[in-house]
């Protein structure tokens, strides 16, 4: 039943049918895919991963599914810096946006809702789209109402002689303005960034993180991959640190960080559930 309510989703014909663009104050243009829905149900956003576009298999499924069930879904290509983007960044080309400036961002959009109508407004995230959202709610969007995170993971997911070596490199290259290359998501080695944009994801660490969901007064809840070769090891203690905080912890249990196969569909109804029982 999971994968024929999935299926009609997909098909939908009004599935990612209305591209809209927004003028940020930065001056530069971001884009999204816009769909309306019930009127009686909340706005939801879906924020992707880590250089990555809307377009990705884990943003469409999850959008796809909810414009099913009426929601009204917007999907929001971050610029990362670039003019109108909408294809993924390489990990070797110039990277000088910020994680707040993505939180900026996304926080732009949520008045751009606002300003729209829509005054309960739902953000989902995957990956490093999760932490974009965090850092979005540092500008306080006055229309939202819940937060759900998906593969929610600090960038500290190299050795420590990595991290420790970048972060050197980062704080001497920081007043030069000089770019180099990093150790950053899954971009090893060759993520070619300025300091300040490299030492941004580095900041939001698993302290920062649960510190922010501690803060935030709308209900959070966090859906973890159990089968992410991410929490191989030692890492497990991310999920007992997300379980004690007060985000509402679910783990699909042999999910890979993107939700693929079998685990997309248990994604979506982990989700679904989340929005029901906030």
């Amino acid at each position: 039943m999971k994968k024929i309510a999935l299926l009609l989703a997909l098909i939908a014909p009004s599935t990612f049918a209305a591209p809209v663009a927004m003028t940020l104050d930065n001056g530069l243009v971001a884009n999204a895919d816009y769909q309306l829905g019930k009127v009686d149900k909340p706005v939801v956003m879906v924020v992707h991963g880590f250089l990555s576009t809307y377009n990705y298999g884990t943003i469409q499924a999850i959008a796809s599914d909810l414009t099913g069930k009426g929601y009204t879904v917007i999907t929001p290509n971050l610029t990362l810096g670039i003019n109108d983007r909408n294809e993924p960044v390489a990990c070797d080309q110039a990277h000088k946006n910020t994680l707040a400036d993505e939180g900026k961002e996304l926080a732009q959009w949520a008045t751009w809702l606002s300003k729209k109508g829509h005054q309960q407004l739902i953000m989902i995230g995957h990956s490093a789209g999760s932490s974009s959202i965090l850092a979005s709610l540092e500008h306080h969007p006055d229309n939202l109402s819940q937060i759900v995170l998906t593969a929610l993971y600090d960038f500290d997911n190299w050795s420590e002689t990595t991290l420790a070596r970048d972060k050197k490199n980062a704080q001497k290259n920081l007043q030069a303005g000089k770019l180099d290359s990093y150790s950053v998501g899954f971009c090893r080695g060759n993520f070619l960034a300025s300091s300040n944009a490299y030492l941004s994801y580095r900041h939001w660490d698993k302290t920062r993180i649960l510190d922010t969901i501690s803060r935030q007064k709308e209900p959070i809840n966090v859906i973890m991959p159990g089968g992410d070769k991410r929490l191989e090891g030692g890492n497990r203690e991310w999920l007992e640190q997300l379980n004690k905080s007060k985000a509402k912890l679910s783990v699909i249990k042999n999910a890979d960080h993107f939700f693929s196969s079998e685990a997309e569909f248990d994604l979506t109804e982990a989700i679904d559930h989340a929005l029901k029982t906030k």
